[in-house]
């Protein structure tokens, strides 16, 4: 499976294309399309290309000193304030 299939899979993800449009650009711009199989496989790859640095991130956000913010747009004026 090419780069270019694994990219345009990920329109699926990123912009919620749906598998079929998926295939339907991917035959509009390569002149064949690919199946709903060749998709999931592309989305299993990278999500295990990606497992370790996923990982990586988590450990780094539990070990930092602010673990998560919120936005308040209320008596602070919008800032970014540590919280739950």
């Amino acid at each position: 499976m090419g780069s270019g299939v694994k990219a345009l899979v990920l329109l699926n993800t990123q912009f919620h294309l749906s598998w079929q449009r998926t295939s339907e650009l991917f035959l509009d711009l390569y002149g064949y399309s690919i199946n709903d199989h060749t998709q999931e496989q592309a989305l299993s790859q990278a999500y295990e290309r990606l497992a370790p640095v996923e990982a990586e991130i988590k450990a780094q956000v539990a070990a930092s000193a602010v673990v998560s913010c919120r936005r308040d747009r209320g008596a602070n004026g919008g800032e970014i304030t540590p919280g739950a």
